[in-house]
């Protein structure tokens, strides 16, 4: 394990991380790189908040672009993921094969668009005023114990209401048909991210979080992401030639939401704290 970081330099850690990714999608847009950024950019945005909500840094952050190259970012990274999922469905004839042709043709062409608004977007020189601002933030001076005690409050605050939701037991073939329950399921999803950003966090000034705690929210992320993923691209997949595609993507869905029940069940674990050293 790292030593622990003060709050200061750890934010001018992962805004130096984000700078460097930064300067990687401009250099070359790819998926990986686009990957990397954004999330470099969710984990910046993560640590800013609690570090400002819970231990007193201060620093003038102009987030006024900033949710804007997001949504840019989470689109281009969107598009990548869907093109990768269609290609693996490894088409059986001429007909289906060309009919994904045209699919991916479709779907790279609106990749192109996206990528030049997000490559626009990273190249304004305000994106950049938020990673310099945190570099340039400072806190009160506070011992190890204060920092652990936040840390405590903040994963009451944050997964005490989040392990009362009733997404928990829904049940996603029943949720995902409709509008409603797809959002639900989606919020969980984000939820359950900055949870797992927010202890990457903590980490970095020394509240180890334990690991079945941190392993159970990537199952729960990674599980819920993937739906999402098959389900965006079942609905690219249209058209009759595209039939057996669109059963291999869904098939792909299918056991994902068959895994869920099994990753819901360990919904207990939001009810205790996961720092090491921190009483049930």
């Amino acid at each position: 394990m790292p030593p622990a970081r003060l709050p200061e330099q750890a934010l001018d850690d992962l805004a130096r991380a984000w700078q460097r990714e930064r300067r990687r999608v401009l250099r070359d847009p790819g998926p990986e790189a686009v990957h990397r950024l954004r999330t470099a950019t969710r984990r910046l945005e993560t640590a800013a908040a609690i570090a400002t909500d819970r231990l007193g840094v201060t620093a003038a952050v102009p987030w006024s672009d900033w949710h804007g190259l997001r949504a840019k970012l989470s689109r281009l990274r969107d598009l990548d993921v869907t093109m990768t999922t269609l290609r693996e469905t490894e088409p059986r004839t001429a007909t289906e094969a060309e009919a994904l042709r045209r699919c991916l043709r479709d779907l790279g062409q609106e990749r192109r668009r996206a990528r030049r608004r997000a490559v626009a977007a990273l190249d304004r020189h305000r994106v950049g005023r938020v990673p310099r601002a945190l570099k340039g933030s400072a806190a009160p001076p506070a011992p190890a114990s204060e920092r652990l005690t936040a840390a405590r409050a903040w994963w009451a605050e944050v997964a005490g209401p989040l392990a009362r939701e009733p997404a928990w037991g829904l049940s996603l073939v029943e949720a995902l048909r409709g509008k409603a329950g797809r959002e639900a399921v989606h919020a969980i999803r984000i939820r359950v991210r900055e949870l797992r950003y927010g202890l990457e966090w903590w980490d970095r000034l020394g509240q180890v979080a334990s690991a079945p705690v941190v392993a159970w929210l990537r199952d729960a992320q990674d599980t819920l992401g993937r739906i999402r993923d098959y389900d965006r691209a079942s609905k690219a997949l249209s058209g009759p030639e595209l039939r057996r595609s669109r059963t291999v993507v869904g098939i792909r869905g299918a056991a994902e939401i068959a895994h869920w029940p099994s990753v819901a069940s360990q919904g207990d674990l939001l009810g205790s704290s996961p720092f090491e050293g921190s009483p049930p």
